[in-house]
């Protein structure tokens, strides 16, 4: 099964808010130092908080994983892994998450903004 919804994370914003004060739990974040500090500031997307396992971050691609969290409307647990591309102030990107051991996927997109100062 395959559809589009939007992404239930502003999880990626906890991710990049994890470039900047500690206030949460730091997300483990892998890349070059340059990489890495180009993710710096706080971001806005999504108003679910969502836990963010790992994130990979390359050239401009950014990759990671969710932690597990159950469906708000099912309460089945659900796996998220997502991928975007950091543009200036703007990531966008795509995402799948799978139900419990499941094969099928849902997919959509996403997006984050980096506030400005």
């Amino acid at each position: 099964m395959h559809s589009h919804h939007s992404f239930p994370v502003a999880a990626l914003g906890a991710l990049l808010l994890a470039c900047s004060p500690p206030r949460q739990t730091p997300v483990p974040l892998v890349g070059a130092a340059r990489d890495v500090a180009a993710l710096e500031g706080q971001w806005d997307g999504s108003p679910a908080v969502l836990t963010i396992n790992f994130v990979r971050v390359a050239e401009g691609r950014v990759t990671g994983t969710l932690a597990p969290y159950a469906d708000p409307e099912t309460g089945v647990q659900l796996f998220t892994a997502f991928e975007g591309l950091l543009r200036g102030d703007v990531i966008e990107g795509t995402y799948a998450t799978r139900a419990g051991r499941g094969v099928d996927s849902q997919t959509g997109v996403w997006k984050v903004t980096r506030r400005k100062p």
